[in-house]
Order: C-alpha cells, then structure tokens, then sequence
C-alpha cells in the first residue's frame, strides 16, 4: 500500500478491516460448498467451517451493536448536565429522545424517564450536540402519563400528582410519545417481574 493511500485513511479504517473480512469468508467458503460435490471428503467440513464463520460473523455484529449504543449514551452523557445518575450504563438503552415546547426534553431509557430543558434555544435539524441540563429524573415504573384532553399537552405524574405539564407540537406527537412510553414502561415491568417471579 502506497504512502500516500495510506495518510488518507485514519486508524479506525484499518482497525474495521479485520472484521469485514469475516463475511467474506464466509461468501467464499459458500461458493466452495456450491462447487463441491455433497459426497466430497471435504464437503461436510466446509459446512462446518462455514456455520462456524456465520457463528463469529453474528458474535461480532451483535458486540457491534452493543458498542454502537454505549457511544450513543456517552454523547448523550455529555450533552446532559446535572444528572443525579450516570446515565452510560452497560444495561442502559435509550428509547427516545423528544423535543417538546418551551425548551422542555424528555429521554426515554429501558429504565429511567430524565426531564430536562436546554440550556440554549433549540436550533431545529441541528447535528451538533446541545447541553440538556437534568430537570428531574425518575425510574420509569414509577412515572405515569395523563391526558387531560386539552390540545397536545401531556401531564407526567409522580406518585399521582402531576410534576410536568408537556406541550407536544401536535396531536401526533403526542399519540407517538404516549404510546412509546407505554411501550417501555410495559418492557420494564416484564422485566422486573420475570427478575423477581412474581406478577406485579
């Protein structure tokens, strides 16, 4: 590889290579089985070499993906002040995150309901990270939503007494939000009672 070629790329670039020759293996190994005659000595063991690459090529997308989600929580720990908990978390996932009136943010986890507003004036389709300063947050079994039937306003509850009046931009936004949180709410409560054994 010339010198040149190579000051292009950084070292993620060759970092990745390794990885994305698995699946090449396994596309050679499968045109090997397609040109194998099934009584060859060596076809059952190109099946297995190719079952086996399939295997790793499944580990390594799964911890892809693991990864790909704990750097989307450390940005979003940084852009968030004032948090009581760390929100990067190896059992953390983060379900949604929505913009609402008035500044207002609210972040969906597996586990956790975060409120916050931002601190600067929210600039629509804006890529670039913007700091979040943590209102409250609570652990989402212990949240609950209202509809008051008034416009898009929604009502967050915290032990039956409303804490945060939410104004969505419109009544699908609302219909969304509801029905997300409900989602994960239903999920985390699984999950607690399949931990414990007990219905809840």
């Amino acid at each position: 590889m010339a010198i040149d070629e190579v000051k292009k790329r950084n070292l993620n670039t060759f970092l990745i290579l390794p990885v994305q020759r698995i699946p090449r293996y396994s596309l050679l190994l499968g045109d090997l089985i397609k040109h194998t005659w099934p009584d060859h000595i060596d076809f059952e063991n190109l099946e297995k070499a190719r079952e086996q690459i399939d295997e790793v090529a499944s580990y390594l997308n799964a911890k892809k993906r693991e990864f790909d989600k704990h750097q989307k929580l450390l940005a979003l720990q940084k852009s968030i002040v004032g948090s009581p908990v760390a929100i990067a978390q190896g059992h953390r996932e983060l379900v949604l995150q929505k913009d609402f009136s008035h500044q207002d943010v609210v972040i969906i986890f597996n586990d956790l309901f975060l409120y916050g507003k931002y601190a600067e004036k929210k600039i629509k389709k804006s890529k670039a990270p913007q700091t979040i300063k943590c209102k409250n947050v609570w652990e989402i079994g212990t949240v609950g939503l209202s509809d008051p039937k008034t416009g898009n306003i929604i009502n967050i509850l915290q032990g039956g007494s409303i804490v945060v009046k939410l104004t969505a931009e419109n009544a699908e936004d609302k219909k969304e939000f509801m029905e997300v949180f409900n989602k994960a709410q239903s999920a985390w409560d699984n999950e607690l009672k399949n931990k414990q054994g007990i219905d809840i």
